[in-house]
């Protein structure tokens, strides 16, 4: 499946590293035409980027790209059924939130079997663990295009901790419905 949606996208010979989420200040997309950069400059096989979003800064980031003269597409918003679809046509999504909460997209995409690069803020760390997940300093753009980099050149694929497959948290839930049966059963 991944292969056929590769070649739907026609990127069956090209690399792909993305940014998905709303193109909105606090999502930090001012910080991609430098990322996206940073990796063209390293990766010297066919690389293209993706936003998909919307949101205020989509111009801005459209002029810079245009300007570096990245092969960037932008994708718009997309219906959220549609996301594993592109997820899967993905080898990198890249988060440089300034603030983030859980980061869910994160998830996604390693799920998606992409791997996934943030900035260290909310959960990123304890989704990614400390080597994919960045401080946003002035190394920030170096050290994630360096890991971006190390993705595309390596067949290496991301795993999720245990503690975020379904079944931990059906577990998880089941156990606090329990403790709140028996809290009431108590009462009665």
């Amino acid at each position: 499946m991944r292969k056929d949606l590769r070649k739907k996208y026609c990127v069956a010979e090209s690399k792909v590293v993305a940014f998905i989420g709303n193109v909105i200040d606090i999502k930090n997309p001012n910080a991609l035409p430098s990322i996206f950069e940073k990796v063209k400059e390293k990766y010297e096989k066919d690389v293209q980027f993706w936003i998909i979003g919307d949101g205020n800064q989509r111009k801005n980031i459209e002029k810079r790209v245009h300007d570096l003269q990245l092969n960037c597409v932008f994708w718009g918003n997309q219906p959220r059924e549609a996301i594993p679809d592109y997820l899967q046509c993905i080898d990198v999504v890249v988060l440089p939130s300034l603030q983030e909460g859980f980061g869910m997209v994160l998830v996604e995409a390693i799920k998606c079997g992409a791997n996934a690069v943030a900035s260290k803020v909310g959960g990123a760390s304890e989704i990614l663990g400390e080597s994919d997940a960045f401080e946003l300093d002035d190394t920030f753009t170096d050290k994630i295009s360096s890991r971006i980099v190390y993705y595309l050149e390596n067949e290496i694929f991301q795993s999720l901790d245990v503690k975020f497959s379904w079944e931990n948290t059906a577990e998880i839930e089941n156990s606090h419905i329990q403790n709140i049966l028996s809290a009431k059963e108590d009462k009665f």
